[in-house]
């Protein structure tokens, strides 16, 4: 595989590293002033006992938000080494110390605080911050092969140009881009152009072999996915695809933008012209356009919706947080039900199952198991009384449910463990729904654009009466409502009414 591309989008792909280490990050700085307090005042004082302690906790963590949005200490970090590390976290904590204590100094209550608190604060704060730096580099690095980690992009181009964009496209190690195809389409009037209008005709023939030799190097490691349109839609439907990048100019032939869009998939064309309106797709009125730059190829890019990078930074923010709650509460409801279960059913407490989330990645998903060993087996001989039409499985009673999973199942006690998939970043708290890889095995291009934003543990459909809906379409539908009308009110809305569905028993059946 190609090596990781040039960062396309940077703060919208950046998002969740972004968060996470802002979140971790927070938790040392917390900590390290808890530490410095008991080093202080010695384990057995309350933290309460000391009145100032509550106000140098408010403005430390005040002053750390002010100083991430402005300093941006965790860009780049992933290409930092030891000692550039280092010298990153000593300019950032040193610069948290002295904020504090100028702050203290122009309200005039330094003589309030322990100056033993501050210091042994910034000394805990730094090393501790830099140790978890250096631990999540060492993990990242091992996930950075994995397909939720990066975004796969399919180039579409003809021959002429192949190697004028190569050439173009920067390539980074810890990028989040990745090319993952190339699609060769060529047009039957194409010509080669005239040498005196040729991008490279100045350049010296060591130098246009050079070019030729790098682009055909490139081009080794990038499998060519089809010379045709419905090769390409084919392809994106089948495999992960996140962006689609259009590279040449004016393209006489549909080439598929609208199908691709539709899907969910990003499409960038290198040539800024919106010819949508009259295409015949009838969600083309719901295409956002936003202009992208890709390794200095200015790109229109197309897609179903528009999310401010700042809303990314937010929900995994919120899914961090959830996240952990969650988990222990999973924890806390694993004790009770362990027992029922195995008395009932005997077999593993927990029940996991390969899922297809964004853009068709695959993950393990976690649940409580609620059904008897070997149930999935059984399915085939069921599917004549299925009472979903289209690709999924719902049976009201289904025999391979025992007591007490029906039970977990009416107040979704058995979705729990999913809060592990949103603290892996899998998941997030609100979505669609992750369909199984045999039925998105099924689908046709038009389905996937449920897929173009994470799977959630709850959504549009899971509020909106999902046990009364048995039409796959009214589902493909509500998520893609969802998709296009994103925002971090309606999650939040969608959270609240999905309690409510909860605490009146309304859950899956």
């Amino acid at each position: 595989m190609v090596a990781d591309m040039v960062k396309l989008n940077q703060k919208k792909s950046n998002g969740t590293r972004q968060t996470d280490l802002f979140v971790i990050d927070f938790i040392c700085l917390e900590a390290s002033l808890i530490l410095a307090f008991f080093m202080r005042y010695g384990v057995r004082t309350h933290i309460y006992e000391v009145y100032n302690f509550g106000y140098l906790t408010i403005v430390a963590t005040l002053v750390y938000i002010s100083l991430c949005f402005v300093m941006k200490p965790h860009a780049d970090i992933l290409t930092r080494g030891f000692l550039q590390e280092l010298k990153a976290v000593f300019f950032f904590e040193t610069s948290i110390l002295l904020l504090i204590i100028l702050g203290f100094y122009m309200a005039k209550v330094s003589s309030d605080h322990s100056r033993i608190v501050l210091f042994s604060f910034y000394g805990i704060n730094m090393a501790v911050s830099c140790g978890m730096h250096l631990l999540w580099k060492v993990w990242m690095h091992k996930q950075l092969g994995k397909e939720q980690y990066y975004s796969a992009m399919v180039l579409v181009t003809k021959q002429k140009y192949m190697d004028q964009c190569l050439r173009r496209l920067e390539f980074s190690k810890y990028g989040t881009v990745r090319l993952v195809g190339m699609a060769l389409i060529e047009e039957a009037d194409d010509i080669e152009p005239d040498s005196r209008a040729y991008p490279f005709y100045h350049e010296s023939e060591d130098a246009r072999l050079a070019r030729q030799e790098a682009a055909a190097a490139v081009m080794t490691e990038i499998p060519i996915i089809g010379t045709d349109v419905d090769m390409l839609i084919e392809y994106c439907t089948k495999h992960v695809v996140d962006d689609v990048l259009f590279y040449g100019n004016g393209w006489k032939q549909d080439v598929g933008k609208d199908t691709l869009a539709e899907m969910g998939i990003s499409v960038h064309v290198n040539a800024v012209t919106v010819d949508s309106a009259d295409s015949g797709h009838m969600n083309s009125a719901n295409f956002h356009y936003t202009v992208d730059n890709i390794g200095g190829i200015i790109t229109l890019r197309t897609g179903v919706n528009k999310v401010k990078p700042w809303h990314y930074f937010v929900k995994r923010a919120m899914d961090i947080a959830g996240g952990l709650v969650g988990v222990l509460f999973t924890g806390i409801i694993f004790l009770f039900v362990t027992p029922i279960v195995k008395r009932q059913a005997p077999g593993p407490i927990f029940y996991s199952q390969m899922r297809v989330g964004k853009n068709g990645r695959t993950f393990r998903i976690y649940k409580f198991r609620t059904m008897y060993v070997g149930a999935e087996k059984l399915q085939k001989k069921l599917m004549d009384q299925n009472q979903m039409s289209g690709f999924m499985f719902k049976l009201d009673d289904d025999p391979r449910i025992f007591p007490f999973g029906h039970f977990m199942r009416k107040i979704s006690l058995d979705e729990f463990p999913q809060f592990w998939n949103v603290l892996n970043g899998s998941m997030t708290l609100c979505g669609t729904r992750p369909p199984t890889v045999e039925e998105y095995a099924k689908y046709e291009p038009r389905h996937k654009s449920r897929l173009a934003m994470k799977p959630g543990i709850t959504g549009l459909w899971q509020v909106s009466g999902r046990s009364d809906i048995t039409d796959f379409e009214e589902v493909v539908r509500l998520d893609n409502e969802y998709i296009q009308n994103f925002s971090l009110g309606l999650d939040l809305k969608i959270l609240v009414k999905t309690v409510i569905v909860v605490l009146k028993g309304r859950g899956a059946r």
